[in-house]
């Protein structure tokens, strides 16, 4: 039994583990699914007690930064594929198989036009979004990464892509042999505050003007979508999270992190960050940090707070042995043991030296028992001047105006 128990652990380890149930539903611990749990303006998550069926809308939303409705997410999205947009946003859904300009259909959207000007990549939802290049890339399916310049897309002849050199036309690929699209199109980070975000079930997640209940379904205007009715109705049933316009929190998931063995210089193998990709409500995505080691986020402007939920692997559990040191540069703010009895515990670092960091630390090094997740993993500013980091009050100073007076923020 000791046996089995160690080499799961050790298969979590190496990220060819995965806490799902038999429908591919990642168990996090954070309650019920079926009603609102908000994030509110200093942080904080919070229970008001209401649905989005009870009447919320633009009009009577509380202040809060966020809201979902569910609070699990699919760790196995399979077969779908998604097109993503330089703004932000992001469809699931496929090609039209049909004469004439490459459409996009989503069951819940409606049909895209293909505007290549707009589009970042088209592929399979788990496919990592790839930092910006100067040249398009086209992956096969036998793992070949082909960089050039996307002239065109065809339902019937494929991708045609030039090599940049050759005077001659672009070679075209066939869509079968195309796993996935990155255009060289710049992320525009203005468009993607311009509205409420919604994420839908699907994986789905659009900006809209507004967006209101009526009876079962949920009605979002202003969509910005190339080819789509500015309004659109969606079943109630599939709306699982919103933001607004002005909430700046974003996913840990979304930072690189830069992985070192740090005090645990000895061991062998080494210390990872494995961000379990699907479809979360927020993107808040669980992020499993295999130790011993120290894992250290740049964060892109202070005064910024990470915030998430501490929890050990189920499979993790039986072998638990470590402690966490939580650190804003290389200043301690907290130390956590974490054993075979440990359970979920709310964590918050504030940043001030632009560096955030976390250790793992093992008896004798080992990696046995030094595996933890982070469960809705974000960072947000510190608005307010002050943030709780794990009981005590810090000062956070607050982030100089930018031109004008606005908030570089």
């Amino acid at each position: 039994m000791i046996v089995q128990r160690l080499i799961q652990a050790l298969l979590v380890m190496v990220g060819m583990d995965r806490a799902v149930d038999a429908a591919g539903v990642h168990q996090v611990a954070t309650g019920e699914a079926s009603r609102i749990e908000a994030l509110d303006a200093t942080g904080a998550w919070v229970r008001p007690g209401a649905d989005l069926a009870d009447g919320l809308n633009v009009d009577t939303w509380p202040g809060w930064m966020a809201a979902r409705w569910s609070c699990e997410g699919v760790d196995a999205p399979g077969s779908r594929s998604v097109m993503r947009l330089q703004d932000g946003q992001r469809v699931v859904g496929a090609f039209v198989n049909q004469p004439g300009p490459v459409r996009w259909r989503s069951s819940l959207l409606g049909t895209l036009d293909l505007d290549l000007e707009r589009v970042r990549g088209v592929g399979p939802l788990d496919h990592p979004v790839l930092p910006d290049g100067a040249q398009d890339r086209v992956l096969l399916v036998n793992g070949d990464r082909l960089e050039g310049f996307v002239e065109e897309i065809s339902m019937d002849r494929g991708v045609r892509l030039h090599d940049g050199v050759n005077q001659e036309p672009g070679t075209w690929h066939a869509l079968g042999a195309v796993k996935a699209i990155e255009l060289a199109t710049r992320p525009d980070a203005e468009n993607r505050r311009a509205g409420w975000t919604v994420w839908l079930d699907d994986g789905s997640r659009v900006t809209v003007g507004a967006w209101r209940v009526d009876q079962d379904r949920v009605v979002l205007d202003g969509l910005q979508l190339p080819g789509v009715d500015r309004t659109r109705q969606v079943a109630l049933e599939h709306v699982v999270a919103i933001a607004r316009p002005d909430s700046v929190i974003r996913p840990l998931a979304d930072l690189p992190v830069q992985a070192s063995l740090g005090e645990a210089s000895g061991r062998l193998a080494p210390a990872r960050s494995i961000t379990l990709v699907g479809i979360w409500p927020l993107d808040l995505g669980p992020v499993r940090l295999c130790g011993p080691g120290r894992f250290e986020w740049a964060f892109p402007e202070e005064p910024w707070v990470l915030q998430a939920k501490l929890a050990v692997p189920a499979e993790v559990r039986p072998v638990a042995g470590c402690v966490i040191r939580g650190l804003d540069g290389d200043t301690e703010v907290f130390r956590i043991e974490v054993g075979t009895d440990f359970q979920p515990q709310a964590i918050r670092i504030p940043c001030r030296s632009g560096r955030v960091a976390l250790e793992i630390l093992t008896r004798d090094r080992s990696p046995v028992g030094g595996v933890v997740e982070l469960q809705d993993a974000l960072i947000h500013p510190m608005k307010d001047g002050s943030v709780e980091a794990n009981g005590s009050r810090t000062s956070v100073p607050s982030a100089p105006a930018g031109p004008d007076g606005v908030d570089p923020r």
